[in-house]
């Protein structure tokens, strides 16, 4: 059920950022004017379907912490930022290549890379625990997200290839957002009463989100003025998250 929440998370996202060009068309009041219509459904379904929450949980959040959660956060904070990042920065440094049509070019990558996401946590969570290769699969995930992220970080700062950038991007997405999902799923082992499992994994998407709002745009300064310690950086925090996929 976690993969495939997050996955529909993220293939709204994907949507989102292949639509938008289109919905400029119609001037910026457009594009949020559609934002706002679709977060008043929004508001509505939140009110209809929480209606007398929370009467059977308990609301002592005693217990919804562990240190050990650390780690998972952690996990989560690389990915989510990275996907973000990744999405953000292609515009810019595909045009400091001269490569044709970089802005549009960008957003199909940043597209493609949220669609992987959605695919990746719907499609390989189900199938991990269908066949009891949770762990083995935690593994895999992180140790291809690993590779992906590199392969994506090498080729915008030195050498864009069009095609290795559209597979790498869906292939980060893929698994990189299945190893964000499987870490998330994970924090509810640490709480002692299943009730606790709301507010452990909002502290996860919490800190994720976190990483989002605070890292990428002072990494894309680092990415422009100092190429080989942007790569540096990106590659240390990715094999971080790997090292700590045995342990989570």
């Amino acid at each position: 059920m976690t993969g495939l929440s997050v996955g529909i998370l993220f293939i709204g996202m994907g949507i989102g950022s292949f639509i938008s060009p289109l919905l400029l068309t119609f001037g910026v009041e457009g594009d949020l004017g559609f934002a706002t219509v679709l977060s008043l459904i929004s508001l509505a379904l939140v009110l209809s379907f929480t209606r007398g929450y929370p009467k059977n949980y308990t609301r002592n959040l005693r217990g919804s912490f562990s240190p050990l959660m650390v780690r998972n956060w952690y996990v989560g904070l690389v990915i989510a930022t990275f996907s973000v990042f990744f999405g953000g920065v292609a515009s810019t440094l595909l045009n400091v290549h001269h490569v044709p049509n970089a802005i549009s070019f960008g957003g199909l990558l940043g597209g493609l890379s949220f669609i992987g996401s959605g695919l990746g946590a719907a499609l390989l969570l189900p199938i991990f625990e269908i066949k009891r290769f949770v762990k083995g699969g935690m593994i895999l995930s992180a140790l291809l997200a690993f590779i992906f992220a590199v392969v994506i970080s090498y080729s915008l700062l030195f050498a864009p290839e069009n095609f290795v950038l559209i597979v790498s991007y869906f292939l980060y997405g893929f698994f990189g957002n299945a190893f964000w999902s499987l870490a998330l799923s994970s924090v509810i082992k640490y709480v002692k009463d299943p009730t606790l499992s709301g507010f452990a994994t909002s502290m996860y998407s919490v800190v994720s989100n976190l990483g989002v709002a605070l890292i990428p745009s002072e990494l894309t300064l680092v990415f422009l003025s100092f190429p080989l310690e942007g790569f540096l950086v990106i590659a240390v925090m990715q094999l971080v998250a790997l090292a700590l996929a045995w342990w989570l």
